[in-house]
């Protein structure tokens, strides 16, 4: 949804990140995958091999912190939540947002109401893939 304007850097960086999030818990599952993939074609990139993203939680988070302004770190913070809850955020993803979380100063009113925003706007996503039937 706001992926749009990231830069290259930021774009590979966020890439990395969600796998990473997707991979915490042991496996990535077709709903963590198609949304990865669908956050590559709103980026305009192609998701590479899953082996060929290598960096670490604390250097995505550093390089975000230090290079991207707070609406970018909004952006990925809640689109990391949405990737999350497809299949239900597990106490491995709930601590790596955590860390971007405490990294980036947003309080937990904050991580509340993008919470609650996503599962309100959810099943209307849903919904209209039905509608034009790619679901």
């Amino acid at each position: 949804m706001f992926l749009t304007k990231l830069n290259s850097d930021e774009k590979e960086f966020f890439v990395n990140f969600i796998i990473n999030l997707a991979k915490v818990d042991g496996k990535i599952t077709d709903e963590e995958r198609m949304q990865m993939i669908a956050y590559t074609n709103e980026m305009g990139i192609t998701l590479k091999s899953l082996d060929s993203y290598s960096q670490s939680n604390e250097a995505i988070i550093k390089f975000f912190k230090e290079n991207s302004d707070n609406q970018t770190q909004k952006a990925i913070f809640i689109e990391s939540i949405a990737l999350a809850l497809v299949d239900g955020i597990d106490t491995k993803e709930e601590k790596l947002i955590k860390q971007m979380q405490n990294a980036f100063e947003f309080d937990d009113l904050y991580k509340q109401k993008v919470i609650n925003w996503l599962n309100a706007i959810t099943p209307l996503y849903l919904e209209g893939f039905k509608l034009i039937g790619e679901k």
